[in-house]
This record gives structure tokens, C-alpha cells and sequence, in this order.
């Protein structure tokens, strides 16, 4: 598992502390694996963390909520230069 450029609060439970645990390693699949679906990633937080399967898409989708679908940043951010360069024509 990749070490996390930060360190958990002293002040985490146990629970929390498995729960970033979990996110850290999620959004690092995600990253590293942007062609790969939710379901890859399922398994594989359900293979490394023997986590039951709907608590896995729970954790999917909290990481979506707060950091967004990484699968779209790369046409998102095509989309905002295109728009910036038609602005800047007009």
C-alpha cells in the first residue's frame, strides 16, 4: 500500500483511521486506474479490507461526493480550454 503524504490525526479512532485507510487507497486506484469502473474498485476494497460489498460502494461513493469523478477531469478540463480559447477569439 502507497504511504500517504499525511499522516492520521492521533486523535482518529481505530474506525477512522480504516475508514482514511480506505479512501487514501480508493482514490489512489482511481488515479491510477482511471479506465478501470466502480466495479474493480469495489473488489478490490472488498479483497484488501474484507469489507462487505455494499459498504465498499458506500465508501465509492463518499470519495465521489467530496473529490468528484476523477474519470471526468480530463474532459472537463479540455472542455474549460476550449471554452477560454473561443472567449478569448470572440
Amino acid at each position: 500500500m502507497p504511504l500517504s503524504l499525511f499522516t492520521a490525526s492521533p486523535d482518529l479512532s481505530p474506525a477512522k483511521r480504516e475508514q482514511l485507510r480506505r479512501y487514501e487507497l480508493a482514490v489512489t486506484f482511481m488515479l491510477d486506474n482511471p479506465c478501470l469502473g466502480d466495479h474493480h474498485l469495489r473488489d478490490h476494497l472488498i479483497n484488501t479490507f474484507n469489507i462487505s460489498r455494499s459498504q465498499a460502494y458506500y465508501d465509492i461513493a463518499e470519495i465521489k461526493k467530496h473529490i468528484g469523478n476523477i474519470k471526468n477531469a480530463g474532459k472537463e478540463w479540455y472542455r474549460h480550454i476550449a471554452i477560454t480559447m473561443a472567449l478569448e477569439t470572440y
